[in-house]
Protein backbone atom coordinates (compact mmCIF):
# COMPACT_ATOMS: atom_id res chain seq x y z
CA UNK A 1 0.00 0.00 0.00
CA UNK A 2 2.03 2.93 -1.33
CA UNK A 3 -0.09 5.56 0.41
CA UNK A 4 1.05 4.19 3.79
CA UNK A 5 4.79 4.66 3.05
CA UNK A 6 6.56 7.24 5.20
CA UNK A 7 8.30 10.11 3.43
CA UNK A 8 11.67 8.99 1.97
CA UNK A 9 11.42 5.57 3.66
CA UNK A 10 13.34 2.96 1.65
CA UNK A 11 11.68 -0.43 1.17
CA UNK A 12 13.86 -3.26 -0.19
CA UNK A 13 12.79 -6.57 -1.69
CA UNK A 14 14.48 -9.83 -0.84
CA UNK A 15 17.71 -10.51 -2.77
CA UNK A 16 17.29 -12.51 -5.95
CA UNK A 17 20.19 -13.87 -8.00
CA UNK A 18 20.29 -13.53 -11.79
CA UNK A 19 23.32 -14.49 -13.90
CA UNK A 20 25.40 -14.99 -10.78
CA UNK A 21 24.71 -11.50 -9.39
CA UNK A 22 22.40 -10.71 -6.43
CA UNK A 23 19.78 -8.00 -7.07
CA UNK A 24 16.96 -6.38 -5.19
CA UNK A 25 14.30 -3.77 -5.87
CA UNK A 26 14.19 -0.54 -3.87
CA UNK A 27 11.03 1.55 -3.71
CA UNK A 28 10.72 4.98 -2.13
CA UNK A 29 8.02 7.62 -1.89
CA UNK A 30 8.68 11.37 -1.66
CA UNK A 31 5.45 12.84 -0.31
CA UNK A 32 6.70 16.44 -0.52
CA UNK A 33 7.26 16.25 -4.30
CA UNK A 34 4.57 13.60 -4.88
CA UNK A 35 7.13 11.23 -6.45
CA UNK A 36 7.38 7.46 -6.29
CA UNK A 37 10.68 5.80 -7.26
CA UNK A 38 11.47 2.24 -8.25
CA UNK A 39 15.15 1.28 -8.48
CA UNK A 40 16.99 -1.89 -9.47
CA UNK A 41 19.88 -2.29 -7.04
CA UNK A 42 22.92 -4.58 -7.32
CA UNK A 43 23.24 -6.28 -3.92
CA UNK A 44 26.75 -7.66 -4.46
CA UNK A 45 29.46 -6.91 -1.92
CA UNK A 46 31.83 -4.69 -3.84
CA UNK A 47 35.03 -4.79 -1.71
CA UNK A 48 36.52 -1.98 -3.84
CA UNK A 49 35.83 -3.91 -7.05
CA UNK A 50 34.62 -2.02 -10.08
CA UNK A 51 31.62 -3.54 -11.83
CA UNK A 52 29.58 -2.44 -14.79
CA UNK A 53 26.25 -3.81 -16.03
CA UNK A 54 23.99 -3.20 -18.97
CA UNK A 55 20.48 -3.91 -17.74
CA UNK A 56 17.07 -3.94 -19.37
CA UNK A 57 14.12 -4.26 -17.02
CA UNK A 58 10.42 -3.51 -17.17
CA UNK A 59 8.41 -2.00 -14.33
CA UNK A 60 4.68 -2.68 -14.10
CA UNK A 61 2.39 -0.98 -11.58
CA UNK A 62 -1.21 -1.97 -11.06
CA UNK A 63 -3.77 -0.26 -8.84
CA UNK A 64 -6.88 -1.51 -7.07
CA UNK A 65 -8.94 0.25 -9.73
CA UNK A 66 -7.31 -2.01 -12.39
CA UNK A 67 -5.33 0.87 -13.88
CA UNK A 68 -1.95 -0.28 -15.22
CA UNK A 69 1.33 1.46 -15.97
CA UNK A 70 4.44 -0.03 -17.61
CA UNK A 71 7.87 1.30 -18.55
CA UNK A 72 11.06 -0.30 -19.92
Amino acid sequence: NVSSFKNLEKIYSEKEEHFGVPWRILIQRNTEKEHFGIFLSCAAEMDDQKMSFDVLFETKIMSNSTRKWSKK
